[in-house]
């Protein structure tokens, strides 16, 4: 049976980047919002690994592999509002 080990990488953008889109996505929603939903945005976006093996990994295999991504354990996340988008 296969195992699945996740892990967070690095955030995917910059501080800037996210002001920008946080700024475009205000403007276009404001007619619809008003300004009060407005207030309330926030985003993240980070990388993310999904490794499948067939046995979990080693403490020497998983350190391994964090220091190869940049990564760490995912922790369980608030499914509110989480969008998790993945290639094909």
């Amino acid at each position: 049976m296969a195992e699945f080990t996740c892990l967070t990488g690095e955030p995917a953008l910059s501080d800037f980047r996210i002001r920008k889109l946080l700024e475009e996505a205000a403007a276009k929603l404001s007619p619809l919002a008003g300004n009060a939903g407005i207030a309330s945005l926030a985003m993240q976006a980070g990388h993310a690994y999904f490794v499948s093996s067939e046995r979990a990994p080693s403490a020497a295999e998983l350190e391994r592999l964090q220091d190869l991504l940049h990564a760490r354990p995912a922790h369980p996340a608030d499914a509110a509002g989480l969008m998790v988008v993945v290639p094909r």
